[in-house]
């Protein structure tokens, strides 16, 4: 059915693109990186400030990915190495829960991983309101639903 709707619908929408929820992009960012915060998140390394650490850098993300000004799409690399160094401070400070190099991989680079899908910066045009903002979607209305499983 999906398929056959899809034929139907698809030359009136041909510029079509699938988008991602903020709120499912940053519960795939706790996965993939809040370990490394350590002590208050995972009982690990990290201090008695690492639940602190964690929720900034998640603000941080928040706020960049819900930015909706198209003026601030010049900004947006600063913005992500400003997350990035956030990390790289954890190592630097030795407050690092395991290795950031799988991390900072997973969570991409302004410049190198323009168009590598693979990475949450080559997928930043799927999330970012600055840059889906004018997007007509018909997806689910409820914000922040979830998936049964």
């Amino acid at each position: 059915l999906h398929l056959a709707i899809i034929e139907v619908i698809g030359p009136y929408f041909a510029a079509w693109c699938h988008l991602l929820c903020v709120w499912h992009v940053a519960q795939l960012v706790a996965k993939h990186v809040k370990h490394i915060f350590g002590a208050a998140v995972t009982g690990k390394r990290g201090g008695p400030d690492s639940e602190k650490r964690w929720n900034r850098y998640i603000r941080k993300l928040w706020s960049t990915a819900k930015r909706s000004d198209i003026q601030s799409i010049p900004d947006l690399p600063a913005e992500w190495e400003e997350m990035r160094g956030m990390i790289t401070d954890l190592q630097k400070n030795d407050l690092a829960s395991g290795s950031i190099e799988a991390v900072l991989t997973w969570f991409g680079k302004p410049g190198l991983d323009d168009d590598n899908w693979g990475t949450l910066w080559g997928r930043r045009k799927q999330f970012c309101s600055c840059f889906t903002h004018s997007r007509f979607t018909l997806g689910e209305a409820r914000a922040g639903a979830r998936a049964s499983t």
